[in-house]
């Protein structure tokens, strides 16, 4: 799955294709540093944004290919996989002279062959990400995303580059029904692992994973019996250890950690604590009596309020201060006017609050504005959670916003770019789009960073991604295509057609005034 020009991309960057999945007949994004979704309500740009959180979920997950030496279910699904002989027997030889303090063999051909086609056959990658996928969403089974009326089926391409001797991964998902396949395609190199296999091979410790096999006096007596059949084991992990290896390095930007912060997030701040005292209460009277039917929570805000709750964990990441931490004050001071405070009580269960400038003492958030209610927790993610090269996904930033706020919010979020975090955004607001428009052409002057002369931050137009999700009376679908600066500099989003409507219906109005008087 290569771009419309033939191109892989930039190596940062991955792509989603996806066809009558949700409300969208068709779509192909390139998620860059800034990747900015617009268009009307209910045409799936939540539905896009929660599929990539769910990708970027699959594949953080399986990001640890040592579970293949010593996870739990290491053994078992080495050995049921018919690795084939040839390869299996060319590790053994192999680790036979790393356990013996021989230089061991060049890896050839046959197993690195292996290798590829392991990753290609994705058998691994297909229940986890169907997994993901339903549990983010919150629904029963996959058929409940597939786009009605349409074929039936729904069709997902994810694409995503490694480094540049690696070449790239293409991913094609089919979901019909409940049923999800996986078929995959290593682009460029021939070498999924970069032509590094030995290399990746001599920095692991043999001795340890023999000894995790097996007593020391079987693994020291090479020509016994059990030493072989140990070996052999052994050899049929680390060839899964490779798989997976090489699948992470080519999958790379798509196992990025991500973030969700949802819309009306004010309401899920407020309610929270209801949220969890009633799962408490549900947990302490199992048994007592009958269940209530409870609708299921979508994993993005179940992942969300856990995110809210682990930062009262002193001993984790909340009292870290991220690296958002300067762009959080910078939202608090010139937008909010005030502080968002965490404290954490005797149970380490976090306690929000909102000091306005001047004050000494605080107000609960539930008080505060709905401004106030709704940046806070993106104030709060951005100083306590996100960490460089993490994504972070905003549904609406600009809602309850003036328009003058919403530029700041998007200008504000350029610099959260700049820092290293990645940033999707689904918008409704021209004055989100015509600040991005700015902030890329700030980028002509100085490049990336700050523009001093135009005070503005700026980013290169190849780091920043618009997008247009707009309905297909046609197909009774969406269409996803791409928002490009015009030769004005600005972003074309359509919001134009709203401002003459509303003036033709002003004239309109005038005219049958006039004529009544």
């Amino acid at each position: 799955m290569r771009t419309s020009d033939g191109n892989l991309g930039d190596s940062r960057n991955y792509r989603i294709q996806v066809s009558d999945f949700g409300p969208i007949r068709h779509a192909d994004v390139e998620f860059r540093p800034l990747t900015v979704f617009l268009g009307p309500s209910n045409t799936g740009k939540s539905y896009f944004a929660t599929l990539s959180y769910a990708v970027h979920r699959c594949f953080r997950a399986t990001g640890d290919p040592y579970w293949h030496l010593f996870g739990k279910r290491a053994g078992t699904v080495a050995q049921e996989r018919d690795w084939g002989v040839e390869a299996v027997t060319e590790l053994e030889s192999w680790l036979s002279a790393k356990v013996e303090d021989r230089e061991p063999p060049r890896l050839s051909k046959r197993v690195i062959e292996m290798v590829r086609l392991e990753i290609e056959k994705a058998d691994s990658v297909a229940s986890s990400l169907q997994e993901e996928i339903i549990r983010s969403f919150g629904v029963d089974g996959t058929r409940e995303l597939i786009r009605q009326p349409g074929t039936g089926r729904a069709k997902v391409g994810l694409l995503s580059n490694g480094s540049s001797d690696q070449g790239g991964l293409s991913y094609r998902v089919r979901m019909a029904g409940d049923q999800v396949e996986i078929e995959g395609e290593i682009l460029g190199s021939s070498d999924p692992l970069g032509g590094g296999a030995s290399l990746i091979l001599s920095s692991l410790r043999m001795r340890d994973m023999g000894l995790k096999l097996l007593p020391d006096a079987e693994l020291e007596e090479s020509g016994s019996a059990g030493s072989r059949r140990g070996r052999t084991a052994i050899a049929r992990q680390v060839l899964g250890w490779l798989v997976e290896s090489g699948r992470q390095g080519l999958v790379a930007p798509l196992a990025r950690r991500a973030h969700y912060v949802p819309a009306d997030r004010a309401g899920i701040m407020h309610s929270h604590k209801l949220v969890v005292s009633a799962l408490v209460q549900r947990a302490a009277s199992a048994g007592l009596r009958r269940a209530p039917e409870v609708p299921k929570l979508p994993g993005v805000l179940t992942d969300f309020l856990e995110g809210l709750i682990r930062m009262g964990d002193r001993s984790g990441s909340g009292r870290v201060r991220g690296i958002g931490s300067g762009v959080a004050s910078e939202f608090e001071r010139n937008i909010l006017g005030g502080t968002v405070r965490v404290d954490w009580s005797e149970t380490n269960y976090p306690q929000f609050s909102y000091r306005p400038e001047g004050w000494t003492s605080d107000l609960v958030l539930m008080r505060s504005s709905s401004t106030v209610s709704e940046l806070a927790p993106l104030v709060l993610y951005l100083r306590h959670v996100v960490r460089s090269g993490d994504v972070l996904i905003i549904e609406e930033p600009d809602s309850y916003l003036h328009p003058a706020e919403q530029v700041e919010v998007i200008n504000l979020l350029a610099k959260v770019v700049s820092a290293g975090i990645r940033v999707v955004v689904t918008t409704h607001s021209e004055w989100v789009l015509n600040g991005l428009a700015n902030i890329v052409q700030a980028s002509r002057i100085c490049g990336e960073g700050s523009a001093p002369d135009v005070g503005a931050p700026a980013l290169p137009k190849q780091d920043v991604g618009a997008w247009r999700f707009s309905s297909d009376s046609t197909s009774k679908g969406v269409v996803v295509e791409e928002v490009r600066i015009d030769g004005d500099g600005m972003y074309p989003s359509g919001f134009d057609e709203v401002a003459t409507n509303l003036h033709n219906r002003w004239a309109e109005i005038e005219s049958s005034a006039g004529e009544s008087m």
